[in-house]
């Protein structure tokens, strides 16, 4: 309906945002395909109004990508979004961006690749959320990476903060790392409680 409201008034400054919203809710109800086609729509918007916050929704379409293992598309819409985030030197948009092409690579299982570029995005964040990002995403590249072990520790904390924060998405996605870093560090136990929570 927001979508409808406004493309009706043509409203192509809170369009982009809009889109990116409804882009998270597909991707994590797993319609990638539609996550994709979203993203489209939001470009063309952006075409005529740029805002820095509305533009990494565009991220949801990299990680839709990914989960397609469309790999290439999915690091070029990872690059692009970063590179808008540094037209507006945003650092935090910068780094949320760059966490796209880690998920890219763990997901290809180019673990080292990602370990390395989820270092470099915990460098450069400037906010406590986009730091909880960070290290949720680089524990997860060390999870993936035979570091099961200080994965499931840092990931703790992370489900924690998004819990605490009540930032229901990332705390879904976090919680899922976390299960599959406590199997992959055979704690059976906790990943099925934790899983079960």
């Amino acid at each position: 309906k927001a979508i409808e409201n406004i493309e009706a008034a043509e409203n192509d400054e809170e369009a982009p945002f809009v889109y990116g919203i409804l882009g998270w809710v597909h991707l994590i109800k797993g319609n990638f395909e539609l996550v994709l086609a979203l993203k489209d729509k939001m470009l063309s918007k952006m075409e005529r109004q740029i805002h820095p916050d509305s533009y990494n929704g565009i991220c949801a379409a990299s990680w839709a990508a990914s989960a397609l293992g469309r790999w290439d598309e999915a690091e070029e819409i990872a690059t692009e979004a970063a590179r808008t985030a540094q037209e507006f030197s945003d650092k935090s948009n910068l780094a949320f961006s760059e966490g796209f092409l880690v998920i890219a690579y763990v997901l290809q299982g180019k673990v080292d690749q990602a370990v390395e570029e989820a270092q470099r995005v915990l460098e450069r964040i400037s906010t406590p959320a986009y730091e909880v990002w960070g290290r949720g995403i680089l524990a997860w590249a060390w999870c993936r990476a035979g570091e099961p072990t200080k994965a499931v520790e840092v990931l703790r904390s992370v489900v924690e903060a998004c819990r605490v924060a009540n930032h229901v998405p990332s705390q879904i996605y976090f919680t899922l790392f976390l299960v599959e870093a406590c199997f992959l560090d055979e704690q059976y136990q906790n990943a099925r409680q934790t899983g079960e929570s």
